[in-house]
Formats: C-alpha cells, structure tokens, sequence
C-alpha cells in the first residue's frame, strides 16, 4: 500500500491483518468531540495507513517491527487527532499491562492539548470510562485494572526520569528549544523490551537543532542509505524546485487536503496573502509545504509599500498615537504617527533625526543621508551622537501641532531619557515590550493595510529604506516580531510604527498625563 503524496520507504514487512484490523477497529468506535459530537471516528485512507504500519507490523514473536516513527506532515493534517488515537488505543486498545504512555511537548499548555482531547473522547463512552480514573490536575488517565497510565509532559526533564515509557508520542518536536526532554524520553526506553515513539512536527528554522537531525535521518532510512528496519519515515514535503502556489503541490504534502482537511480555501487565501509579504511567505512555505527556511525574513515588499505612497489626508481633527525609537544614540531616532482618518485609512507620518557629524559617513547607494538631510525627510541634531534634549523639544513642538493622545516606548527604554521627560510635559507614555507577545498583530495589521490599501505615507524616502531592511523572525506559533540583528540597516521607524499600532486602541489619554502598560 502506497502513502498518497510522499515517496515510499521500502518496508520490510507487511502489516499482520489482525493486529492491523483490531487498531483500526478500535479507533472506528471512538466517538467524536466539538463539531461532531457523538459521530464514530472514521480514520481516513493515509491515517488508517499510518495505524496498520505501527500496529500490525510485528515480528514473529508479536513485537513491534517499528520502534521510532517520524511523521513529518505539514499543519492542518490533523497530526493532534492522531496522535490522540495511538495514545488512546495503546492505553485502553492492547492487551498489555503495566504500560507507562506519555505524549509530549514543549510546554504544558501544547503538551495538554492531546489529553484533554482524550479525556473528551474517553468520556463519551460510558464503557471506556468505567475503566479509567482521570486526574486532570495532573494531566494524567490511570486504568487501574491494567496497572497502566497515561500523562501528558512538558520540558522539565528533572521529574521525567522515573518514567519507564512504553509508547509515547512527541508533537511539535522542530518546536523543541534543546533536547533535554527528548534524552530524558528516549533513554529510558531501555527498560521496556517493546516500546514504540512516534515523533510529529512540520518544518522549522534552525537547522542545528534536534528536529533537523532526526529529518535528516529519516531522509536516510528512506532512501535506502541507512538500513534500519525498526524506523518508519513518513515524510510528507515539497521540493524546493516545485511551484509553492500551485494547487497540485499542496496536495502532494497535505494528504488530508483531499479529505477537507487543511480547508483548500483557507489554503487559497493564506496563499494569496503570502504572494504579496515575503514573512508570509516563509510562514506559507514552512506551515503547508514542509520546506524549511531560513530564521529570520523579510518583512513586506517594495511594490506593496509604495503602493499606499499617497500623501496623508491631513484632517485637523485626526488624532494620532506615536510611537518612538530613539535606543542609538549613534544613529537614527524614529517618531511615528499613526491615526484613523475620517474617510476610515490610516495616516503614517514619520520623523527621524541623526547626529549632524554622522551624515556625511552614510550615503551608499541605497541610502543617502546628506540627500534626505538637504530636502528635509532627516533633521539632524548637532555634534557626533544624536541630540536627546534637542529631539525631545521637536516632539514636543510636533506634539502642538498634531492631537497625539500617547506615545508608546520601549519598556526597556521607559526608564532612559524620553520616558520621565514625556511624563513631565503631562503626555501619556504607553510602555510596550518588543516580544513577540507585543509586536506580532500590529506587525500582521500594518500587512493587512498595506495589501488593502488603507495606509498613506507618502511613500518618505527614510521610511521606505526602513521597511525595506525590516527582517521578521517567528516563533512556533507563526508570532513574529522585528530582529535588528538580522536586518540589513536601520530599521527603527518599523519598530516605533508597530509600537504606535499597538497602542491605537487604548489611545485616550489620562486626563493629567501619566503611564499606562499597553
């Protein structure tokens, strides 16, 4: 039997049918949760697959064939839901006793996902649940009858070594920050004479890392050049040569997709989406292709910015939240505001200054200082560091003459110059973090703009080169914020414009002035 849409490991052995069929059936007669509540489970042609190989492959002595198992199957592909199944049957499906099963993540909010999903289903069933005790404050389903458990574990390796695991699922494991649960995990499996892991994850960004090491093994055993009969690759991927926005391509690493699963127009739309924003892309190419990219990327595209390049609509009574970048003292500080105008766009209007013995050093031949500086896009401050007290007084004057109702700082920074100072000329200062936490929906807003065509910025020159350098790193939940390090220059306006979005909604001011942790 053929897995539908990824090359074949050779396999050894056939699955036997009646080890394969008993899983398979038990599984059958789970009931559903959420959508379709008290409907039976029916695994699908590439699940069902899944199951009859780690199974009903054994040998002759009715042991498992295959002791480690990497799925690697893009999101959407209801890995969770399978890896639920295999837990629940392990536990509750096969005629063993004493078994320790754990399914795993990175931390306990992910790694509880797949018990609470499996406390639903179990207690659907009268039957099924007269047979466990659940212990949901340990994340734990205990079946006393068999002396057997199950536990759901995150990375705190210390209370994970008196584990003996008999099978155990690993999920998100290119989400895994060091490889100290895995170890704790996997060696312990030397006390169980029949033992079974099976790994889940899509494609990440660190190449040196656990996930890209076990990936690049079972590319290996896949193609014949390790010959390890007890591992089973399946491996669900595009080619880095294959069209990404092509239909036919999502369907030869989604197998679920013919099955409704990843939704096609949700696929269709993420797509679109990610034609016009390189991050997006990346987070596209990752998420539903398998293909792994690089750690940081770029944020929006040149045509797409300019294509808002209208002037803003300079309405007297548009009221604006600011935001303020002003961490090197060296170079560029970056003011911007950002404020809903009557016809329902958005107005970006960006200020930057710069050491007046600076502007000579920087002009190449995507920049030019003394150019900006001679028409008037770049103040500068005088003597070799940026001015603060000399920039302070032109926010204040800029202050007067727009109705700006807070200022959003860098938390970090509240407590430098421009933090008390604000305070006390009565301005409301909002302190924003720069995590992911903070950055990443104003971030994806300022996108959603960009491509609907609800910005005006007058396309200014600094502002332009900012976005342009702008590299955004994600996190394994496809968060994102701005990595200086990895931009190609300065990019201090993109990170005061996000740091403007995020306070927009909670932007009336105090009626004296004062802090507010936005």
């Amino acid at each position: 039997m053929e897995w539908s849409g990824c090359l074949t490991h050779i396999y050894r052995m056939r699955p036997n049918n009646k080890y394969a069929r008993h899983a398979v059936e038990f599984i059958n007669n789970l009931t559903l949760v959420g959508d379709h509540s008290n409907e039976k489970m029916k695994l699908v042609p590439f699940q069902e697959q899944i199951i009859r190989k780690l199974f009903g492959t054994r040998d002759k002595d009715g042991k498992f064939q295959y002791n480690k198992c990497l799925l690697y199957i893009p999101r959407g592909n209801a890995k969770s839901t399978l890896a639920c199944q295999i837990l629940i049957y392990s536990l509750l499906g096969l005629p063993r006793h004493g078994q320790q099963i754990l399914s795993c993540g990175m931390s306990t909010d992910q790694a509880a996902i797949v018990f609470e999903y499996a406390k639903q289903i179990i207690e659907q069933d009268p039957y099924l649940l007269s047979l466990v005790d659940i212990i949901p404050s340990k994340k734990r389903i205990v079946v006393p009858h068999k002396h057997s458990l199950y536990a759901a574990v995150a990375n705190d390796p210390k209370r994970k070594l008196g584990y003996a695991p008999s099978i155990v699922t690993f999920d998100e494991l290119q989400s895994q920050e060091n490889r100290k649960l895995f170890d704790a995990i996997t060696t312990s499996f030397g006390k169980r004479k029949n033992w079974l892991l099976v790994m889940m994850m899509t494609a990440g960004e660190e190449r040196n890392s656990l996930a890209y090491e076990e990936l690049s093994y079972a590319r290996k055993v896949q193609a014949g050049i390790i010959d390890d009969p007890h591992y089973l690759p399946i491996l669900f991927e595009a080619d880095e040569s294959e069209d990404w926005t092509s239909e036919e391509t999502w369907r030869k690493c989604n197998p679920g997709l013919e099955y409704g699963f990843p939704d096609l127009d949700f696929l269709r739309q993420e797509c679109e989406q990610a034609k016009h924003i390189p991050a997006r892309e990346s987070i596209f190419k990752k998420r539903y292709l398998n293909l792994w990219q690089s750690k940081s990327n770029a944020w929006l595209s040149d045509n797409d910015w300019m294509e808002c390049a209208e002037p803003p609509l300079l309405d007297p009574e548009t009221k604006y939240v600011a935001g303020l970048d002003a961490a090197a003292v060296e170079d560029t500080f970056a003011f911007v505001l950002y404020g809903k105008t009557p016809d329902g766009n958005f107005n970006v209007i960006p200020f930057f200054w710069v050491a007046e013995d600076r502007v000579a050093k920087r002009s190449t031949k995507d920049f030019n200082y003394p150019e900006w500086v001679r028409k008037g896009f770049l103040r500068t401050t005088p003597g070799a560091v940026t001015d603060q007290e000399f920039v302070l007084h032109q926010i204040l004057d800029i202050c007067d003459e727009y109705k700006i109702t807070k200022i959003g700082v860098d938390r970090w920074g509240m407590m430098g110059y421009f933090g008390p100072k604000l305070l006390e000329h009565g301005i409301d200062v909002g302190q924003v973090g720069q995590s992911y936490q903070h950055m990443s929906e104003p971030l994806k807003t300022i996108e959603r703009q960009v491509l609907a065509g609800k910005l005006r910025h007058g396309g200014h020159p600094v502002l332009r080169w900012q976005v342009s350098n702008c590299q955004l790193v994600t996190d394994a939940s496809d968060n994102y914020r701005i990595c200086k390090r990895s931009s190609k220059e300065k990019v201090d306006s993109c990170q005061a414009l996000a740091t403007a979005v995020y306070c927009y909604d909670d932007s009336e001011p105090f009626a004296d002035g004062g802090i507010s942790y936005a």
